[in-house]
């Protein structure tokens, strides 16, 4: 599901089911990294994206999301780990999409960092009317502090019934984010349920 490049050139490669692996681009030889957390393998779920913090080299942070069962549902979580000897450490949970509901379809989940931000996509989890409704983060796309706190300048902060996490409403499945290298718009892509994908720039 993703990808993420290390500072030296080895890539960190998510598998949905599941699994962390660590790619030696120049041998080919993958290592399976320890201490991934248990995720809901089903249909769109499971192990999502990943991402390198931009100043990895000082803070050694890797953000990932995934999938997650609960007793009222499942729903999108993002942590991040350091990586020592081929398992995952330090973990921290920084977000939990809200509310977890049934279903196994549409967590979207592609994250992306700048500026000290994190962006993170979450599908409308086929319950399409909730992609236009603030109480909820499902079909969003949420901007938090690289540490999981609440930018007070988010659009929504202050807002009653809205959840402040809110940076921009009304997706379908977002599973495309990145920053333009020119611009530094924050370009994000979702499939069109009929073809046709959107593309919004923000």
């Amino acid at each position: 599901f993703g990808m993420a490049f290390l500072p030296d050139s080895r890539a960190l490669v998510t598998d949905r089911p599941g699994t962390l692996w660590l790619l030696n681009i120049g041998t080919g030889a993958m290592t399976r990294i320890a201490g991934v957390p248990a995720v809901s393998d089903s249909v769109d779920g499971g192990l999502l994206d990943i991402e390198v913090h931009p100043d990895y080299a000082r803070t050694g942070w890797l953000y990932f999301s995934y999938s997650e069962k609960t007793d009222t549902g499942k729903a999108t979580v993002v942590e991040r780990a350091r990586l020592r000897d081929a398992r995952l450490v330090d973990r921290q949970r920084l977000f939990t999409a809200y509310p977890a509901v049934a279903g196994d379809y549409h967590f979207g989940s592609r994250l992306a960092l700048k500026d000290g931000y994190l962006f993170i996509t979450l599908g409308e989890r086929e319950l399409s009317a909730l992609a236009q409704e603030l109480w909820t983060d499902l079909g969003k796309i949420v901007r938090l502090y690289d540490d999981g706190r609440i930018p007070n300048d988010n659009p929504f902060v202050g807002r009653a019934g809205a959840r402040p996490e809110i940076w921009s409403y009304g997706h379908r499945n977002p599973h495309g984010l990145a920053f333009h290298p020119l611009t530094g718009e924050l370009w994000e892509s979702e499939h069109g349920p009929l073809g046709g994908d959107e593309i919004n720039v923000m």
